[in-house]
């Protein structure tokens, strides 16, 4: 048996899936059960998730993973339950107004998100909001000024949503163009699988630098964690745990870095099949 003592679970796409009510905006009650019982056991099981930190909450009571999750990209590292804070950052308020304008310009879903909640200005509001509820549990916030409410929160991280190449290429070159000191990374969701979010957060934050200050914090070595993931920008966080697991529909350049980990890396099943579990119990068991 694999020398485990944490376990980081990237969330959308790896314990959550496609299935509107069978395993999202909540897991699938086998992988509830999976990793309570495993948490229950004394083994750390911490989520590392783009997603926002109120967005994890009903995740983490229901698994009942009391502690601390990395979340907003790496901006946020907190308990959602107690609302305990390890570490936060924000994203300055000038680089927030350019970034934001820029894209309001082109007419492209941009999303603020703060520590409590997230936001989107009145006149981008789509048929397709109601998919944030099916995927996330809550739907945002609905300002008439967006580039207003920015100077009243603290901005934790600003989500771009691109539903076509162009757009996605459009973005890219409005972030280029401005050259900020930002860190960008591209993401999917399963049931969005038509879109691409680009992740803003702020200089040096990501994944990878959540992990390294949570597992210090814990006191465990990454020669004793196991990091799971979906999508090739994962693999900056999994590459630093000696054991390393990818989804059956995890992109193919993450099966193949996960693979180059020999037998302490292992590909489950799809995220619709749980095959998050198979992950668990190869390490775990084995």
């Amino acid at each position: 048996m694999a020398n485990i003592q944490a376990i980081f679970l990237d969330v959308d796409g790896v314990i959550t899936g496609s299935k509107v009510g069978q395993n999202t905006p909540i897991p699938h009650v086998d992988v509830l059960n999976k990793l309570k019982s495993i948490h229950k056991s004394g083994i750390s099981i911490c989520l590392c998730t783009a997603r926002a930190s109120f967005c994890t909450l009903d995740i983490v009571k229901e698994a009942g993973l009391d502690g601390f999750h990395i979340t907003d990209n790496g901006s946020l590292i907190l308990n959602p339950i107690t609302g305990e804070i390890f570490e936060q950052h924000f994203i300055s308020l000038d680089y927030t107004s350019k970034i934001v304008s820029a894209i309001l310009e082109n007419n492209i879903p941009v999303y603020l998100y703060a520590p409590t909640c997230f936001f989107i200005q009145s006149n981008q509001v789509y048929q397709e909001l109601e998919k944030y509820r099916e995927v996330f549990g809550i739907l945002p916030t609905v300002t008439d000024d967006l580039l207003q409410k920015i100077i009243e929160i603290n901005v934790s991280g600003i989500v771009i949503v691109t539903n076509t190449i162009f757009e996605k290429e459009k973005v890219e070159k409005i972030l280029k163009d401005m050259n900020l000191e930002i860190t960008i990374t591209w993401t999917v969701n399963p049931l969005m699988n038509s879109s691409q979010f680009a992740i803003i957060s702020p200089k040096g934050i990501s994944k990878q630098t959540g992990i390294i200050s949570l597992s210090s914090k814990l006191g465990v070595s990454f020669d004793n964690i196991l990091g799971v993931g979906d999508t090739t920008g994962d693999w900056s966080f999994i590459q630093l745990c000696k054991y390393g697991g990818a989804v059956g529909n995890a992109s193919e350049s993450l099966k193949t870095l996960v693979k180059s980990k020999g037998t302490h890396g292992f590909i489950g099943k799809n995220v619709d099949e749980n095959g998050v579990i198979g992950i668990l119990d190869y390490f775990l068991k084995k």
